[in-house]
């Protein structure tokens, strides 16, 4: 049927499986294939849909992100997010862009960055009535929290975030945070917590 701009996106979403279940070749792959088809390639790329172009970003800043080549994450994502800023599309935005750059952020310990991510995700959110875009802000201001020294605090936001992820339910992110919840209250002393949220 010649729908590329849904294959473009189909590409990156199925990306996502793969890339979280660590299978990072194949991911790249769906990202390569989708970066193509939204016509990317080459020293002059030709723009001719945002929900292609949009999107292929997406992937492969997630790409980046999933095999810890921070940077490369950080400067795709706000490529992407440049060109949605530019055509208006503020829901591009908070759908992956600005999470992924956060994350990338908190990665690097570049921290005043993340909060300013985290506040932007959060404002427009908040504009959409976008409830992931805000669980995801949340997110982000529990490892801002957390990693500026406030282990008891970070705990407590760590839990809303989880269960803000978990009441959409956006399970494989909600079960991250967990984790990372799970190793907070273990650092606090908490071990039993810890193992009952692991589990």
């Amino acid at each position: 049927l010649n729908q590329k701009t849904l294959l473009t996106r189909l590409l990156v979403w199925t990306s996502f499986i793969h890339l979280g279940k660590g299978d990072l070749e194949r991911g790249k792959a769906l990202v390569d294939e989708a970066w193509t088809l939204a016509g990317m390639e080459g020293p002059e790329p030709e723009f001719v849909d945002v929900h292609m172009v949009v999107p292929a970003h997406i992937g492969r800043a997630a790409f980046y992100l999933f095999s810890d080549q921070r940077e490369e994450a950080i400067s795709i994502a706000e490529r992407g997010l440049e060109i949605a800023d530019r055509n208006g599309y503020v829901i591009w935005a908070i759908h992956h862009l600005l999470p992924i750059m956060a994350e990338a952020h908190i990665h690097t310990r570049a921290l005043d960055r993340a909060e300013r991510v985290g506040r932007r995700l959060r404002r427009d959110s908040q504009r959409l009535g976008h409830a992931l875009g805000l669980a995801w802000a949340d997110a982000c201001d529990a490892f801002v929290v957390w990693l500026s020294g406030d282990l008891e605090g970070g705990v407590r936001k760590l839990r809303a975030a989880q269960e803000a992820l978990e009441a959409i339910p956006i399970v494989p992110d909600a079960a991250r945070v967990r984790r990372q919840l799970a190793a907070r209250m273990a650092d606090l002393g908490d071990r039993e917590g810890a193992l009952r949220e692991l589990r």
